[in-house]
């Protein structure tokens, strides 16, 4: 039975990566060993090693390490027992909000907004800085790894968190800013939706800054719906030049970056042929 007697992680913040290094005891009359990593997933790698130890980059996360050695007649020894290592980079991970993320307000006001990341060991302080576009929101020194923030919705955001360690060494990310929105409650729909000498209109929607239309058709005599035609746009009507004798449905839904859309707003109309 092998014996890992030494295990750690020596941390690469480039492309989410760990460079894990290993020894464990020789196995007498050995020719090389199998070493096996399996991540959270089920995913496995493999590596054979002509020497007690390894060194390799992984990608970050957790895994379960098991060694078996390897005979000069290439028989194989029995595992080891699996053994639990955690890949983390040297700098540090945002685990939420995620980059470039829509949040949806809880209340009018916003929502509150948990600020989270991993750092490995050795990082004790860490420097939070959250803006806008605007100007600065929130800047706060802190000795743990989460902070939790009202915000208003609406506003696009960005922040990052730099680190010291307890040697004074400085780790910045001031090139991996993050940016999330908050999303506002739900616009309405239009409320009246009408059909005038082929123009299709519907009211204003406050705050609105598009429209989704989707205008579908059918003869009487048929049960599904073809479509027409579909679109965006600012105005609030759609003018056709001629509106063959046909049964319509349009549906429009109001639109807007910083609140979530509108639930649809349907009606049904006959055009009757012209006398």
């Amino acid at each position: 039975m092998i014996l890992l007697y030494l295990i750690f992680n020596i941390f690469a913040s480039a492309e989410m990566t760990s460079k894990i290094e290993m020894e464990w005891d020789a196995v007498p009359m050995s020719a090389g060993y199998d070493v096996e990593l399996k991540d959270e997933s089920g995913k496995i790698l493999n590596f054979k090693k002509t020497e007690p130890s390894l060194t390799e980059e992984v990608p970050i996360g957790l895994y379960k390490v098991r060694i078996r050695s390897i005979r000069k007649d290439q028989k194989v020894g029995k595992w080891s027992a699996p053994m639990a290592v955690e890949a983390l980079p040297l700098d540090l991970v945002i685990e939420e909000p995620g980059n470039e993320a829509q949040l949806i307000a809880g209340t009018e006001r916003g929502r509150i907004v948990k600020f989270r990341w991993k750092a490995r060991a050795g990082l004790k302080k860490f420097y939070f800085r959250l803006w806008t576009s605007e100007g600065e929101v929130k800047t706060a020194l802190l000795d743990k790894k989460e902070i939790d923030l009202e915000l208003k919705p609406g506003i696009t955001y960005y922040w990052i968190v730099t680190a010291r360690s307890e040697s004074g060494v400085v780790y910045d990310n001031s090139d991996q800013a993050f940016s999330f929105m908050i999303i506002g409650d739900r616009l309405p729909p239009p409320f009246e939706i009408d059909l005038q000498d082929s123009i299709f209109s519907w009211t204003l929607v406050e705050k609105a800054a598009s429209y989704k239309i989707q205008i579908d058709y059918r003869y009487l005599d048929e049960v599904e719906w073809t479509t027409f035609y579909q679109g965006k746009q600012k105005a609030t009507e759609i003018p056709f030049d001629f509106l063959p004798t046909r049964e319509y449905r349009i549906r429009v839904i109001s639109e807007s970056p910083t609140r979530l859309p509108s639930l649809p707003a349907d009606r049904q109309f006959f055009v009757k042929p012209k006398s």
